[in-house]
């Protein structure tokens, strides 16, 4: 039984693999990002785990078993690892640095369209020491090849970052201003935890909050016709 001595790769491996009925190796790592991940190679699994499952309780080791037999089949044990991952690693991690860029674009200047929200349609949620730094991402090509992520609120840095390929005239103002919008009541609505403990990021009071811009539906509309065109414009940014 797993318990609360540091067990090794090769004995982890065995006990989950008398467990699954797979043949199984396992690498520890101390990746954050990724703690756990698995690939098929031949009849073995090659599972990469963070080094916090040396010490990991037996019902979340049983959890990580039905999930390698059964996949997201396995509801309830997805939901229990998620949660552990949630409370052990993620909560651990230390936020990366990095320089904050400017928000004023070559088209588009971001603090200028966000300067009559505070006092409008967010209402002073956002208190002005608690208002995000906007700033444009960097004008790299992406290697998406369907879907684009237009913008990202980082609740560790309390940063929203808008995708560069927005930075264009061609693109309206009132779409870039939405996804501005989208970003800033993810910073003024946290995400809560749902009934199964998971974080949900788009909750009910978010969405009322959103259909309530009213430009909300349009930019739907206008994000669906338009991907395409923002994704391989995407892909082309920062080429000559």
């Amino acid at each position: 039984m797993i318990g609360p001595t540091p067990y090794s790769s090769q004995q982890l491996a065995t006990w989950l693999a008398e467990r699954v009925g797979l043949e199984i190796k396992v690498i520890f790592s101390r990746a954050m990002g990724q703690p756990v991940r698995g690939q098929r190679r031949g009849k073995q699994w090659e599972l990469r785990l963070h080094r916090a499952f040396e010490e990991a309780p037996e019902d979340v080791l049983e959890s990580l078993g039905r999930w390698l037999r059964n996949g997201r089949r396995s509801k309830q044990a997805c939901e229990k690892l998620d949660q552990w991952l949630e409370e052990t690693i993620y909560s651990q991690r230390t936020p990366r640095k990095t320089a904050r860029r400017s928000g004023k674009g070559e088209a588009y200047d971001l603090d200028d369209s966000a300067r009559d929200l505070w006092d409008s349609f967010l209402e002073s949620r956002l208190a002005p020491d608690q208002r995000p730094h906007l700033e444009w991402g960097l004008r790299q090509p992406s290697r998406s090849r369907g879907g684009l992520r237009l913008g990202s609120w980082d609740a560790h840095t309390n940063r929203v970052r808008l995708h560069p390929v927005l930075d264009d005239p061609k693109v309206p103002y009132w779409f870039v201003r939405t996804v501005l919008v989208h970003e800033l009541l993810h910073a003024a609505y946290p995400p809560i935890r749902d009934r199964g403990g998971r974080w949900c990021p788009h909750h009910a009071e978010f969405r009322r909050q959103e259909r309530a811009w009213p430009d909300h539906e349009k930019a739907r509309a206008y994000e669906r016709e338009h991907l395409p065109k923002l994704v391989r414009a995407a892909r082309a940014l920062g080429r000559r």
